[in-house]
């Protein structure tokens, strides 16, 4: 899984409600997760933003230790097939960490840059 390049310079400032919606099953999210006894996975998801645009899953943690412990393997496997098991649909999971520098529309301006998405066109 690649991050957004940190250094990456944005032109203008992007409202979040043209680039994605919020997550709209998180809470159903957060409540297969404790059932399958992955509670720090779970503590981890209640420190992040979650926004969807197509088959992109944006997490946005607001601390590094929930950063940490959400980018590991086991981490973004569990929550790929939890994700895909609530929904049917197969997302590509983004993990960022937002820096007191970075605006969460700049992180998702970036991820969805690298992703091949344009903002611009979206409805």
């Amino acid at each position: 899984m690649e991050n957004v390049d940190k250094n990456a310079k944005t032109d203008a400032k992007i409202d979040i409600s043209n680039l994605c919606e919020p997550f709209k099953y998180i809470e159903e999210l957060k409540k297969e997760i404790v059932q399958l006894g992955k509670l720090k996975i779970f503590s981890g998801l209640t420190n992040c933003k979650v926004y969807e645009k197509d088959n992109i899953l944006v997490l946005i943690c607001t601390n590094k230790m929930a950063y940490e412990l959400l980018k590991a393997n086991e981490s973004i496997n569990t929550i790929y097939n939890t994700v895909n098991s609530i929904t049917g649909k197969e997302y590509l999971i983004k993990l960022e960490l937002k820096e007191e520098h970075q605006t969460e529309e700049f992180i998702l301006e970036n991820i969805l840059k690298e992703s091949g998405i344009s903002y611009t066109k979206m409805d």
